[in-house]
Parts: structure tokens; sequence; C-alpha cells
């Protein structure tokens, strides 16, 4: 990700006047919201009346993420563990072997910075 994106970003969360609980409950509602986009989009039953644009998921996704990285910036961790604690999680979510996630992150993360 851009560090000059970044750097706006932990700036606005800094200055965010929102408490940790209020912005975890901010989470919590973007959160509400995107599975609201993703009922209507899939034909879920009973939200058959509303369409959705995909363009409207992704947009509920950008904001459920920077309302969670406003949390990660309020609690005064770096770019580096956030992406650290992100290498992590998703070496934990392989099914596979140490020497196959790592691959696998590998690729992953190339495919990211294309």
């Amino acid at each position: 990700m851009d560090q000059q994106l970044l750097d706006f970003i932990r700036t606005l969360s800094i200055n965010d006047k929102k408490t940790l609980i209020g912005k975890a409950l901010k989470s919590a509602e973007e959160c509400g919201e995107l599975a609201k986009a993703v009922l209507p989009f899939e034909n879920a039953p009973g939200t058959t009346h509303r369409f959705i644009e995909k363009n409207k998921i992704l947009q509920e996704c950008v904001d459920l993420m920077l309302t969670a990285m406003s949390i990660v910036y309020d609690l005064g961790y770096s770019d580096e563990e956030l992406f650290s604690m992100m290498e992590k999680s998703l070496l934990n979510g392989l099914n596979c072997s140490q020497k196959s996630k790592r691959l696998k992150l590998q690729f992953l993360m190339k495919c990211m910075s294309q």
C-alpha cells in the first residue's frame, strides 16, 4: 500500500475524536452495511427487491478496512506491525505445511503488488 496513503489514514485516525469503543462500534456498523450490500447482490431471500452494484460492495469493504485501520493506529501500532500481523494471520489461515505456506504467501504478495 502506498506510504502516503497510509500516512494520511494514520493522520485522520489519530485526529478522529471517537473513542476506541466508538471506533469499534463504527466498524461493526460498517460490517452490517457490507452485509446489507452483499445479501441482495447474491439474491438472498427477502432482499431481491433491492438492486446492488458490485462497486457498492467494494465501497463497503473499503469503509470497513478504514475503520479497522483507525483502531490499529489509535492503539499506536506502526505500519510494520500491522503488516506483520496480516502476514501472520495469512500464514495461520493457510492449511498446509510451513514451506508451502510461505510460498503461497510470497505468491499472494507478488500478485497484490502488481
